[in-house]
């Protein structure tokens, strides 16, 4: 994937993502970054911050990559050899992971 896929590939997750429910929660919730809970834009910037540093480092040079921050989780996978990337945007609340 180049970059100019990649940026249109995080613009439509940009447009497409309900960060105004992610903010509500938080406000419900009580969880505050520094200095509160954070704007809408603040959260918005959180989420590109996210997916740039999946892509950004290594992302298309592995077949899977994960980055997380501030209850965010970017992940890129390609499942198959020279098959497309997919790229997902979470906001995780809760999260329990193990490995064996």
């Amino acid at each position: 994937m180049d970059k100019l896929a990649a940026q249109k590939a995080i613009d439509e997750i940009l447009y497409r993502f309900d960060f105004e429910l992610v903010q509500q929660y938080m406000t419900a919730v009580n969880w505050a970054w520094a200095g509160g809970v954070p704007s809408l834009q603040r959260i918005k910037e959180m989420a590109l911050h996210v997916l740039q540093t999946a892509i950004n480092e290594g992302g298309f040079q592995k077949d899977h990559r994960r980055v997380s921050c501030g209850g965010f989780t970017a992940r890129i996978d390609r499942w198959e050899p020279n098959g497309p990337y997919r790229i997902n945007l979470q906001f995780i609340p809760f999260h329990v992971e193990v490995s064996i």
